[in-house]
């Protein structure tokens, strides 16, 4: 009988990892979701994939240089210095 229940907890944590993996939603703490059910749509973010180091790296030398940042990141006001926080030698490419 208890290997019975823990095979059939296993599995439910199994169920439960894997949708949560594939964007699944979890309920709110307290384990109840809001009045009309579980929350639609995207998930946070869009549904968009992460940025890549390849999608700042143009020119694929494997360093970001300055220009490259700003070409990406120009409409952020604080991208020089979130840049110059990455250049941590002072070479001009962050890292």
């Amino acid at each position: 009988m208890r290997n019975v229940i823990s095979l059939v907890f296993l599995f439910l944590l199994i169920l439960y990892v894997d949708s949560y993996s594939q964007g699944g939603t979890r309920p709110p703490t307290g384990g109840q979701y809001p009045p009309g059910g579980a929350p639609q749509g995207p998930p946070p973010g869009g549904g968009q994939q992460p940025m890549q180091f390849g999608d700042v790296d143009s020119n694929h030398d494997g360093k970001i240089s300055m220009d490259e940042a700003k070409a990406k990141f120009g409409g952020d006001p604080n991208w020089q210095t979130e840049f110059d926080n990455r250049d941590k030698n002072n070479d001009g490419y962050g890292s």
